[in-house]
């Protein structure tokens, strides 16, 4: 791919442009007091940094429209051992002294392929028969319920058989969507939970926090993204926020996320912040 500001650098440096670019870039953010690098960096910028760990290998992605969403299915069997990636990614690392922290994963797109107005459930109930999370439905609501009767009777149903029984498809004051979002909390907390401990295996000095799950206050945000602050509290060492400040914040929403985490007693990190100005 061309990139004119790279040939730039050619031009300006010649062979030895990487080098040259490295060391002027670094005494730009030293003129600049920028004491700490973003997200996706390095300790080549000589600056305090985070680094993600996220990594599923083969699992089976679910799809959509347009392809896949790059989102693993999570109840894949093969999710478990995948995460064995964050554990290497942590080996290599580890040793870096402007390393201080890991993030178990990046904004993940729990919540599915919006561009098309499909959230993830409706993208499970699209896919293939295939796809693991269909039947770690069904094995949780067994886990849940006695039998198929005594599903019945708490949700006013009538099904045959748990085989017969889908995942609500949209938020509702009723027990099929509670059980559903009980199923979706406890998996997420669960498999953020594998990404921990993988990098707690290889590096026990730094602090592993969650993932940036961004927006929980508003809509079915809360639901559709699959985290519960209370849980992953009890998954990872704090919590990474990426905060997006709109204005003069109306909605009071980065009160409200704050608030909402400070309680538990951990770090909270907004690795990344932004603001938009209506004007």
């Amino acid at each position: 791919m061309f990139s004119p500001y790279v040939r730039g650098l050619i031009l300006k440096h010649g062979e030895d442009w990487r080098a040259k670019w490295h060391e002027e870039t670094v005494r730009r953010l030293d003129e600049w007091r920028i004491n700490t690098a973003a997200a996706w960096s390095d300790g080549d910028l000589r600056r305090p940094y985070v680094s993600f760990c996220a990594g599923w290998g083969d699992t089976p992605r679910v799809p959509t429209e347009s392809g896949f969403l790059g989102v693993p299915d999570v109840f894949d069997p093969s999710f478990e051992t995948n995460v064995a990636a964050a554990a290497e990614a942590a080996e290599k690392l580890k040793d870096d002294p402007w390393l201080i922290g890991w993030c178990t994963a990046n904004e993940m797109g729990w919540y599915g392929d919006w561009e098309h107005g499909m959230n993830r459930v409706n993208l499970i109930h699209a896919g293939p028969k295939s796809l693991a999370a269909k039947s770690a439905w069904i094995d949780a609501l067994k886990a849940g319920y006695a039998d198929i009767a005594s599903l019945n009777e708490a949700w006013g149903t009538q099904h045959a058989s748990f085989a017969g029984v889908e995942m609500p498809r949209g938020p509702a004051f009723s027990m099929p969507w509670s059980d559903f979002l009980d199923f979706r909390f406890s998996a997420m907390a669960e498999r953020f939970a594998w990404h921990y401990q993988a990098v707690r295996s290889r590096d026990r000095s730094r602090l592993a926090l969650t993932c940036n799950h961004g927006d929980l206050y508003h809509g079915d945000w809360y639901a559709a993204m699959g985290a519960r602050p209370e849980w992953y509290a009890s998954s990872a060492d704090g919590f990474e926020t990426g905060q997006i400040m709109f204005g003069s914040d109306p909605d009071y929403f980065n009160l409200l996320y704050m608030e909402s985490l400070a309680g538990f007693g951990k770090p909270i990190s907004p690795n990344r912040l932004a603001y938009k100005f209506p004007d």
